[in-house]
């Protein structure tokens, strides 16, 4: 995964921070993922559930 066009992270189970907005107002992220191909995979259909959170402090 990675976000705004920056590195690409590992995903795993657990949280990834996107970003802080202070104040009122809007922030859009984009979001990518890519997937490597590997021979042992086992033949299928894949699939990811995401879950987003907003928080206010």
């Amino acid at each position: 995964m990675r976000v705004d066009g920056g590195t690409y992270l590992p995903l795993g189970e657990g949280r990834i921070g996107l970003g802080i907005v202070s104040g009122p107002g809007w922030r859009r992220y984009l979001i990518d993922y890519r997937y490597q191909v590997d021979e042992r995979d086992v033949p299928g259909e894949y699939g990811a559930v995401l879950e987003y959170t907003v928080t206010t402090p």
